[in-house]
């Protein structure tokens, strides 16, 4: 059964599907070659957007980072500003490049289910969500076989 992609909202905090999904953020982020107060930014930046996506209800999506760093410049949350965004930036880029890791030749059912119904969808996204802003954990998501 195919699912219709929820419909664009005005509202920036609307719920939409997410724009990608990406666990193991940490890990490939430690992989790359930054010095260690960029990828410390980076950190930050990407924990407290993930955090903001959790708090708020939104999914990640390019629109909820764009009405989070707004949130971030408007409350002086930073005054990093533009290494959040290359931060956020990296976030997108990497996480709809690379995904999770997997052995080759192993199909990842887990990661592929978005669920049937628009309730079930949510439901998967807010339990990835919730395993992608949790500090400190270095193993995937159960749902992401």
């Amino acid at each position: 059964m195919e699912t219709s992609p929820s419909a664009p909202s005005s509202h920036p905090l609307s719920p939409q599907r997410p724009a990608l999904i990406f666990a193991n953020w940490r890990e490939m982020l430690n992989r790359e070659a930054l010095t260690s107060r960029a990828r410390g930014t980076y950190v930050e930046a990407i924990a407290c957007y993930l955090d903001y996506c959790h708090r708020n209800g939104v999914s990640v999506t390019f629109e909820s980072a764009r009405g989070f760093m707004a949130d971030a410049e408007r409350r002086r949350v930073t005054d990093q500003v533009e290494l959040w965004q290359k931060g956020l930036n990296w976030f997108f880029r990497e996480g709809s490049k690379r995904g999770a890791p997997q052995p080759e030749g192993v199909p990842t059912l887990g990661r592929a289910d978005t669920g049937r119904t628009p309730w079930e969808s949510r439901m998967i996204e807010r339990l990835r969500l919730h395993v992608m802003a949790r500090p400190g954990l270095g193993v995937r998501s159960p749902l992401d076989l």
